[in-house]
């Protein structure tokens, strides 16, 4: 594959890129001077390698110089016209540096992935030498954020493939963080492993500093194990190396320090005889020789710190304390303390003062402040005398805490006062400085309190309390990683073990501390303690994971939370659907809830119920929607929000879906009602069935008991009488049970409905040759009109029913010398059937319900000839089955027409 060596269009410009490599580190700004003049070049605007080296060496000068957003922008766009022109050396190279600006901001995990994209080029080109370093570095990061197991498995996997004859340096290298990482995972067998396989290869390496970090290992590997013997002999191997170095820099800092102190002293003595007097001199000389690390432990902290005499006259103050009261540094040293103090504040601050003096043990009180703005800060006072060079007092060391934005977070986490202690001693910080040789310098009594352990016993074995939890392995590998990142501090929230075995997490800041020439001499750890706000955090990360949940639960369950003014402070994507869904809103965080009522009355309602619930009351209800076709029911919950105090924050809004409860309970409902009042009718109708078959049946066996008993007197013409009343009992009888037997299947579907095309005379006249002997008899004329040739489509069997039961009706309800009408006429594509009388009709209130089961068994008798209405409700049923109507009209005295209408055609 192609490689890129400066390979642009123009050998002008190639030659200014040489002289730009040379000198883009050392000279920055002769660098982007001589940019600008390629950029002005006329071929440099169509030449795409060229302008990609360009931002590339922009990219590398903003790094040098610490502008590391402008530096990344510059290295995305070299990028991207690398992989234009297809330059993969140079692809790999910027994503190197953009790994770098993401590992300087924190950003670990991006910066790993930088890393990957460069590793796939490398892989792609075969480069072995350039992929081993990609993989450590990965593996560094890895470690960095205690990430020891992602780093083991990268280790192991560079160590047991192809590349690992590549460069031998960089293998030991890779062995020996190896073997670290599972010694910190406690994975001892494992480690020694490498520990072993290091040992054979590490003497061909020929380095001092791989063979020191191997020798720590091999020591701690020991120690761990318990084999103290083997671990001394590398314990003292590994200071070998570390003592050498540092012997000559501690000659170099004594001869340093020495002539740095004798002019310190000389320029103090000639500015302390212009503005102080003896006393101040030796106190600030005593200071001066006893706290060398004090001056930066103050500017490091933020809390403020003040120095006084034991004549209330500042000796010192930091940054912190000067800028609470809107001064500097210098308007304090030297004057009396009521310069930041109101006259009543200083009265009482000297009488404390005086107090501490006299007992000379440690003040901690809560008092109030007066800033720079006139604002009263609520602040805790921690004082301690000190002592000068000859033992006795010579002033007071004081600092405070403001609580005035805690005191809220504090009580919601209900921290004890102990928990706020002093910055030095008994705050709740923790501060040790330690040297580079691990030798602590200075130990605060809350780390003292946290390990169990006074300050006598954390000197004389400080290295067995450090060692504890594999601390100083972990402090080695953070401070590598400061030294190799320039980073100001390294944060982490870390696990401590105490003396009595207590497990306590803090909250650890560790800040390398520079001598003169701005090489590492000491570091300082500040942490505090965390671990009521660890359980806290964990318990809150378990409530947030049940409340997302429920939020975004699939299932359909509708929540929304108001504030006080009934504006939008949460809901869920399901609550967000339904309201487009139903009412067409966009809901969105702070909107109004009321808009989405704009009825007055509706919106007010609304505020009343809301009104409510933040009285503490709880609204509960159904909401119907009805949205093409489809019908869904809402039970909605409205519960006020109780905060810790129980005052009322807001409202919850909690809807669910209970379509199918709902549509269900009232389809139950309905169907019960049904059947109880069928069976209601049916109870009904066999009563009254019995009552109509009893009569005539009743009349029969009357009338034949009266034949058999008067046979011998009777004559023929009264015998022929009493057989035409029996013949016209047994036909109604016969009707009433055709009809009960109809009813009966067309209840059971055993009725089936076959239309065909049938002439309307041949039926009606069939009709009436059943009941013209009848109507004779009665003395009642019956008259037809019926069109010629008039066919319809309808059921041959159910609508002569139909017809003879109407027919049957007009003739026993119409009265002799009475008059019933029949016609049949086409109207537009259906059949008319008219069956009208001039019989007793039917009444008024009795018209709207006199094809109903239910009715007809109620009202039953109304006509002057007593039945069931069971023709009627039959032949209803039946002409509905044939797509037909059938209506009826009516008036008392006058008569009754029936109007049928079926089918012309199917």
């Amino acid at each position: 594959m192609q490689q890129y060596d400066f390979l642009t269009s123009s050998p002008r410009i190639n030659e200014a890129l040489k002289k730009l490599s040379r000198i883009v580190q050392q000279a920055p700004a002769e660098a982007l001077n001589l940019i600008q003049e390629i950029t002005l070049f006329e071929e440099f605007q169509n030449d795409i390698p060229a302008k990609a080296y360009v931002d590339k060496f922009r990219g590398i000068i903003y790094f040098s110089i610490k502008q590391y957003d402008k530096s990344y922008r510059y290295f995305k766009k070299a990028l991207s016209n690398f992989e234009k022109s297809g330059n993969l050396n140079e692809q790999s190279n910027i994503l190197n540096n953009i790994s770098l600006y993401y590992y300087g901001k924190g950003e670990y995990y991006k910066a790993i992935e930088e890393l990957e994209k460069s590793l796939e080029i490398h892989e792609s080109l075969n480069n072995r030498q350039a992929q081993l370093a990609i993989y450590n570095n990965i593996c560094e990061i890895y470690r960095t954020i205690d990430r020891h197991d992602k780093a083991i498995r990268v280790y192991e996997k560079v160590l047991n493939s192809g590349l690992n004859h590549s460069d031998r340096l960089m293998i030991c290298l890779m062995q020996v963080n190896l073997a670290d990482s599972f010694l910190m995972t406690g994975l001892l067998s494992e480690a020694h492993v490498w520990i072993e396989k290091t040992d054979e290869h590490i003497p061909k390496c020929a380095d001092l500093n791989l063979l020191k970090l191997h020798y720590r290992n091999c020591y701690n590997y020991y120690r761990l194990k318990e084999n103290y013997k083997s671990a001394l002999e590398y314990y003292i191997k590994f200071n070998d190396y570390r003592e050498q170095q540092a012997r000559r820099m501690e000659d170099f800092q004594s001869q340093y320090f020495l002539k740095k102190q004798e002019l310190e002293i000389l320029q103090k003595q000639k500015d302390e005889l212009e503005i102080k007097n003896t006393h101040l001199q030796e106190m600030h000389q005593t200071l001066n020789e006893k706290n060398i690390f004090l001056n930066t432990i103050i500017s490091t902290i933020p809390i403020p710190f003040f120095v006084i005499d034991t004549n209330e006259v500042y000796l010192e103050c930091n940054e912190a304390f000067a800028s609470v009261f809107g001064k500097t540094r210098e308007d304090f040293i030297g004057k009396s303390v009521g310069i930041s103090s109101s006259i009543s504040q200083t009265k009482s601050y000297l009488e404390m003062d005086k107090k501490l003096l006299k007992e000379k043990k440690l003040q901690v009180y809560e008092t109030s402040i007066t800033d720079h703005s006139g604002k009263i800060l609520h602040v805790i006072f921690f004082k301690n005398v000190f002592y000068g060079k000859n033992g006795e007092v010579a002033g007071i060391l004081g600092s405070f805490i403001d609580l005035s934005e805690k005191r809220e977070l504090l009580k919601s986490l209900q921290k004890s006062e102990e928990q706020l202690a002093a910055v030095f001693h008994h705050a709740a910080v923790g501060i040790v400085v330690f040297s580079m040789k691990w030798k602590p310098l200075f130990i605060n009594s809350y780390l003292q309190e946290l390990l169990g352990y006074n300050k006598e016993e954390i000197e004389q074995i400080n290295q067995k309390v450090l060692s504890n939890d594999k601390s100083k392995q972990y402090f080695d590998n953070i401070l590598l990683s400061l030294e190799q990142s320039n980073a100001r501090y390294i944060r982490r929230v870390h696990r401590f073990v105490t003396k009595q075995k207590k497990e306590v997490w803090g909250d650890l800041s560790i800040s390398l501390l520079h001598d003169e020439f701005n090489n590492p001499d000491s570091f300082i750890c500040v942490f505090s303690d965390v671990t009521e706000a660890k359980k806290y955090e964990d318990s809150l990360s378990k409530l947030n994971n049940l409340l997302s949940s429920v939020m975004n639960s699939p299932y359909q369950i509708y929540i929304a939370s108001l504030d006080r003014n009934y504006r939008y402070t949460s809901f869920n994507k399901n609550y967000q659907d339904t309201m487009k869904k139903h009412r067409n809103l966009d809901i969105t965080l702070g909107g109004y809830y009321l808009d989405n009522y704009p009825g007055f009355e509706d919106k007010e309602n609304h505020r009343r119920i809301l009104d409510n619930v933040l009285r503490g009351q709880v609204h509960t209800g159904f909401r119907e929607y009805s949205l093409e076709s489809k019908q869904e029911i809402l039970e909605y919950f409205y519960c006020p929000i109780v905060s810790e105090d129980n005052s009322i924050e807001g409202i919850t809004i909690y809807s669910v879906d209970v379509t199918d409860k709902i549509l269900t309970q009232r389809a139950l409902q309905q169907s019960e009602a049904e059947l109880k009042s069928a069976n209601y009718t049916k109870d009904q109708f066999f009563s009254i069935i019995a009552h109509d078959l009893r009569a005539p049946l009743g009349n029969i066996r009357s009338v034949l008991e009266f034949i058999s008993s008067n046979e011998d007197t009777l004559n023929e013409e009264e015998k022929n009488d009493f057989i035409k009343e029996l013949h016209m009992e047994a036909s109604e009888t016969f009707n009433l049970l055709e009809n009960l037997l109809l009813w009966s299947r067309s209840q059971r579907d055993g009725i089936i409905i076959n239309p065909s095309r049938v002439e309307v005379r041949k039926i009606v006249g069939k009709i009436l040759k059943l009941y013209n002997k009848i109507a004779q008899r009665k003395n009642i004329e019956i008259s037809t009109d019926i069109d010629s040739d008039l066919v319809g489509f309808f059921d041959y069997n159910t609508i002569e029913t139909v017809l003879r039961n109407l027919l049957n009706n007009a003739v026993k309800f119409t009265p002799a010398g009475g008059k019933i009408m029949l016609s049949a006429h086409q109207r537009n594509d259906e059949i008319i059937i008219v069956i009208s009388d001039t019989g007793i009709g039917i009444s008024k209130d009795r018209l709207p319900s006199i094809f109903a089961m239910d009715e007809n068994i109620t009202n039953n008798h109304t006509r002057e000839d007593s039945g069931s209405g069971l023709g009627l409700i039959l032949s209803h049923d039946f002409v509905r089955r044939n797509n037909g109507t059938i209506s009826v009209k009516s008036k008392v005295g006058e008569g009754t027409t029936f109007t049928l209408s079926l089918p012309l055609s199917d």
